[in-house]
């Protein structure tokens, strides 16, 4: 037997876009994206809009720093809960270089500007845990 799982990909790519904000409504997460979001079919075009996360698991999302931008080899990380990230942490944006759907669970990788005694570029992982669904609201 031969069975075959295609990837569904999201309708808007949040690759190399920014978002500058997190904010938490209800049990949701919203990511606000000044540049906008790229639609995943054609005619491709940058279109204004957010992305909402679902019934999240705040107790299951983490900030994984991982490293200075561009640093190879060993390094020493930090796991941090999204919601203390959120409160504690001074960052500028975050620039999505890939993303990751499964099962409950989102996960964008990129790079974060903090400001921690001085502008500061680090890699990172956003990991949200979610029951509910993936919403990108979009002005089209």
């Amino acid at each position: 037997m031969i069975t075959v799982y295609r990837n569904n990909e999201p309708p808007y790519g949040l690759q190399d876009m920014i978002f500058d904000r997190m904010e938490v409504k209800d049990n949701n997460l919203v990511l606000f994206f000044p540049e906008g979001l790229i639609r995943n079919e054609e005619p491709y075009r940058v279109v204004n809009g957010f992305v909402v996360l679902s019934q999240v698991d705040f107790e299951s999302s983490f900030v994984h720093i991982l490293s200075r931008y561009a640093m190879v080899g060993e390094f020493e990380g930090n796991k941090i809960e999204l919601l203390r990230f959120m409160r504690d942490f001074r960052y500028r944006d975050f620039e999505v270089s890939n993303e990751y759907h499964g099962k409950n669970s989102t996960i964008y990788k990129g790079y974060f500007s903090v400001f921690n005694g001085e502008n500061l570029v680090v890699e990172a992982m956003v990991e949200i845990s979610h029951k509910g669904d993936v919403v990108y609201e979009t002005q089209e």
